[in-house]
């Protein structure tokens, strides 16, 4: 990444990616404050090329690291301008592995996908991680909102995994708040669209909580 880095900066490019793949690293060790730090170079840099696709990934990114403090006002600020960026490029469903990537440390994977980052499956990543974001800060009605975004979204861009893993979050809060119907129907279209094995397993997971609160003993074994 250094030797990166320097080449990036003898041939007057942007550094954006270099920036945010420190960011991630430094996230993956808990150096929150270097990390923050580094993602809010890579936006700059971003910024400064005017290249779409790199400003939304910067700016989710630093909406991630503020989220990784608990500072979620702040990330959903970042995360919402995220959502306001337009671009009439096209993304393919690989995109949304992105996602799984950078949490899991495969930066470069993650990197690649986004490269081609369109205008709403970009909305719709943004708007997973807002409703992450909201619930983890107690703002239920919130987050229920930024799914349904999603969904919207990712139904407009094709992303049947979005879809899923959009569905599957609010089949869960429904589960945790008693809405035993509404959680069913949620998790069924989550099964519709699942492609990844990841999501498949908890949506079982997920379908094994609801039968086991309404008393389905043999389905939640099963489950």
């Amino acid at each position: 990444l250094d030797q990166s880095m320097t080449l990036a900066k003898e041939l007057d490019l942007s550094t954006a990616r270099q920036n945010q793949s420190l960011g991630e690293l430094f996230t993956s060790s808990s150096d929150f404050e270097q990390a923050i730090r580094y993602k809010l170079n890579a936006l700059d840099d971003a910024e400064k090329s005017g290249i779409v696709p790199q400003i939304v990934w910067s700016r989710i990114g630093v909406g991630d690291a503020y989220a990784s403090i608990g500072d979620y006002e702040k990330a959903n600020s970042y995360f919402q301008s995220a959502i306001q960026v337009q671009d009439t490029n096209k993304m393919t469903a690989q995109a949304l592995q992105a996602s799984a990537d950078m949490r899991l440390g495969n930066i470069q994977q993650a990197q690649q996908y986004y490269l081609g980052i369109g205008g709403d499956v970009a909305s719709g990543l943004a708007s997973l991680r807002m409703g992450e974001s909201y619930y983890e800060s107690g703002k239920v009605e919130d987050a229920i909102h930024e799914y349904l975004n999603a969904i919207e979204f990712f139904n407009t861009a094709s992303i049947s995994e979005g879809v899923a893993k959009a569905n599957l979050r609010l089949g869960d809060i429904n589960i945790n708040s008693g809405n035993f119907d509404e959680a069913g129907n949620f998790l069924l279209e989550a099964t519709k669209n699942a492609s990844e094995e990841e999501t498949k397993w908890e949506i079982w997971y997920q379908k094994g909580r609801l039968f086991e609160l309404t008393q389905q003993k043999d389905s939640a074994i099963n489950s």
